[in-house]
């Protein structure tokens, strides 16, 4: 590629594998700590919510990135790192319906869920991504008002 990832969102997304991967699944903190994917959906909407800063960035002239209203930034960011966790849990109900995975929690101890119980995993998720999203968005409207010069950390760069 002729551009380099911000290296902010990098390293946010290293910490997500790191957590997703070896403490999530190789040490099971999935099934040890409770809320331990409610806290990875948070994280990884925040980044992806820092991705679609940095998407709206790439898309729009540098003159005009100093005159467009942070607000419509931020919502951007808040919409796209929610979209994007929508189309996660399309990812696991696809390998749940298609391959007979259990990604949504949609049984525990071998018995199937019913009911509500069955819609606590998925609504939670959904719930944090959407939290995780609009977090990161305030955070960027206030750094970005602030300072102009902030979405520089979060645009490409050319290597």
């Amino acid at each position: 590629m002729r551009y380099r990832f911000p290296e902010i969102l990098y390293a946010v997304y290293l910490v997500f594998i790191y957590c997703s991967i070896l403490l999530g699944t190789g040490l099971h903190f999935y099934s040890q700590i409770y809320y331990w994917d409610k806290f990875l959906h948070i994280l990884s909407a925040g980044l992806l919510a820092g991705l679609g800063y940095t998407i709206f960035s790439a898309l729009i002239s540098s003159h005009l990135r100093q005159t467009i209203s942070p607000l419509l930034m931020s919502i951007f960011a808040a919409t796209f790192g929610s979209t994007i966790g929508v189309f996660w849990e399309f990812y696991e109900f696809t390998g749940d319906r298609l391959l007979g995975l259990n990604m949504q929690r949609f049984m525990a101890n071998g018995h199937l869920l019913r009911g509500q119980a069955a819609l606590v995993d998925t609504m939670g998720d959904l719930l944090a991504d959407v939290v995780g999203s609009i977090l990161i968005a305030i955070i960027g409207y206030f750094c970005i008002k602030h300072n102009r010069e902030w979405l520089n950390k979060l645009t490409f760069t050319k290597k």
